[in-house]
């Protein structure tokens, strides 16, 4: 239950629109460039919603990819603004490109199932790519992100993270939840002023570490052994009772 302070920000509160939708929402992303928001509720229908038209442009179930019941993990869009790397590449080197070219990476919706991860383009209606559990070392997918335009970071149901090549298409590297003493419960991918990404998770333990992945050996660092942070949040400071 929450306190009765929070009726200080309910008056506070404006409503810009509203979208009522028959069922509860499980998942939710918004595109970093384009007006558009996609949604999954409890029933397994996933929706494309244009925020100016106030339309929804795309309607399916997930039904539609699978003959067997195949639970949704997750939600996001492919789209990341990673220009100065891209802009670099040559037309060669473009062609390369065993996984989604950058041309088509904007209109890429993921779905992170149970057994597999889809890349869904929302302008061809088509599956263009997809990771298996074999791809993955027999492990099962929980959460992936983008990580930026070489790299994707999936989350297993055994707390550790993979090193996905979007480049390559291939399994780079499993970052093992020994190494933060407990499993990965969660993470989440960050840009700072200069659109120098990092990465934080949590662990089980509930300790909370930030990560470079790309080095030979990941270096990791516990936030709360660290005097640059600025705050820390706790149900204290939510006045959750």
């Amino acid at each position: 239950m929450i306190s009765q302070n929070n009726s200080i920000c309910s008056d506070l509160l404006v409503t810009d629109d509203f979208l009522q939708i028959k069922q509860k929402i499980k998942f939710l992303d918004t595109h970093p460039i384009l007006p558009l928001i996609v949604f999954a509720d409890i029933d397994n229908n996933i929706y494309l919603y244009d925020i100016i038209q106030k339309n929804p442009i795309r309607f399916f179930n997930i039904r539609s990819f699978f003959t067997e019941q195949m639970a949704l993990k997750d939600i996001k869009f492919f789209c990341i603004n990673d220009k100065k790397f891209i802009n670099n590449y040559e037309l060669t080197e473009i062609k390369k490109v065993k996984g989604i070219q950058f041309n088509s990476r904007n209109n890429i919706i993921i779905l992170t199932f149970e057994k597999t991860i889809i890349f869904y383009s929302f302008i061809t209606q088509n599956i263009i790519k997809m990771i298996t559990p074999n791809e993955m070392e027999q492990k099962l997918p929980v959460k992936c992100e983008v990580f930026n335009y070489a790299y994707l970071l999936i989350l297993n149901n055994e707390g550790n993270l993979i090193l996905w090549d979007l480049i390559d298409w291939v399994l780079v590297k499993t970052i093992n939840k020994n190494l933060f003493g407990k499993a990965i419960s969660n993470f989440y991918v960050a840009a700072d002023s200069n659109e120098e990404r990092f990465t934080l998770l949590s662990t089980v333990g509930g300790n909370l570490f930030s990560v470079d992945f790309l080095k030979k050996e990941p270096i990791k660092k516990n936030l709360e052994e660290d005097n640059r942070v600025i705050f820390r949040i706790s149900k204290l400071d939510l006045n959750i009772i």
